[in-house]
């Protein structure tokens, strides 16, 4: 797999963790 599609993989799931776990107080990426 190219490189650029892996990105896009991690960037999609980074931004989609925060919103699955809203309702467990997540710590990681809601300091913010």
């Amino acid at each position: 797999m190219p490189t650029i599609l892996l990105i896009i993989l991690i960037l999609l799931l980074l931004g989609a963790i925060p919103r699955w776990g809203h309702s467990k107080n997540w710590g990681y990426g809601r300091s913010g």
